[in-house]
């Protein structure tokens, strides 16, 4: 009997033992397999960071309020401008525009808003390429005396010899942009201007509209810093105004549909190819 307790005692001892080396095994074999493991891990979510970035880029809407829809939250150095009635029902995006100029001719219009530059763009020999654009709607044909682009237009700090005209024929919501090249800055002020004093309102009034004064309103405001965009597809000025525009995108052109850019108000992934 003793003998047979002996060998008992022994076969759980060597069993225990046993067991012991397998955990063993099992807890270092775990350890060498969770490293490799949180390795491929890297790896494979390095990979797609990089698919990711060479495929996409995110772009920022700089200014705040763009569609108006906060009424002129955001906006200041207001001078001679509204926003127009609900029940009037003129907005390119949502509900609300702004009316740059009411139907006092002899004041000048001017809106303005500061914004803050990101300053994870990096910038190509000293400069940055900046995409202004926005909405527009002219409920007649409003001519400038001496120039339109001299007497109402659109620029920003930046670069304010760039200017985008506000007078011109009827139009109904069309698209006005320009890529500007302007010097790296921390702050940007985009500013509207309307110099209505030399305005020649032809006609005065709009008869379409019910005799509502002659005015320009603007809707979807956007300043991006493409600098970055620009460098990751190798092309400027026009070429990267017209991609982004896609004003010249034939029906059933997709490729250049999808490339063209649609009015946001915050952050954007924008796809490179």
């Amino acid at each position: 009997m003793k003998k047979n307790g002996f060998i008992a005692t022994s076969l759980i001892y060597s069993f225990f033992l046993a067991f012991v080396a397998l955990v063993s095994v099992i807890l270092a074999t775990y350890s060498y397999y969770r490293t490799i493991l949180n390795t491929l891990n890297k790896d494979i979510l390095s990979g797609l960071n990089t698919e990711i970035q060479s495929k996409y880029i995110t772009l920022e809407n700089l200014i705040q309020n763009g569609s108006f829809e906060d009424s002129t939250n955001k906006w200041g150095s207001q001078v001679n401008v509204e926003i127009p009635a609900a029940s009037e029902n003129i907005s390119a995006h949502g509900a609300k525009s702004l009316r740059l100029n009411t139907s006092n001719y002899t004041a000048n219009s001017q809106v303005q808003q500061s914004v803050t530059v990101p300053t994870n763009i990096a910038s190509i020999s000293g400069k940055h390429q900046y995409y202004l654009r926005f909405r527009i709607f002219r409920n007649g044909n409003l001519v400038f005396s001496g120039g339109d682009a001299a007497n109402a237009y659109a620029n920003i700090s930046v670069a304010t010899n760039s200017k985008i005209g506000l007078g011109g024929a009827f139009t109904n919501w069309s698209l006005a942009s320009m890529v500007i090249e302007g010097n790296a800055a921390s702050s940007i002020t985009v500013n509207f201007t309307a110099n209505n004093s030399v305005l020649d309102h032809q006609g005065k009034t709009d008869t379409n509209e019910g005799g509502r004064a002659l005015s320009v309103y603007i809707d979807d405001v956007m300043l991006i810093d493409v600098t970055e965009l620009s460098s990751k597809l190798g092309i400027s000025g026009t070429a990267l105004k017209n991609r982004l525009d896609g004003t010249s995108c034939g029906a059933t052109d997709w490729d250049c549909q999808n490339r063209k850019l649609e009015y946001f108000d915050s952050k954007y992934s924008y796809e490179l190819d």
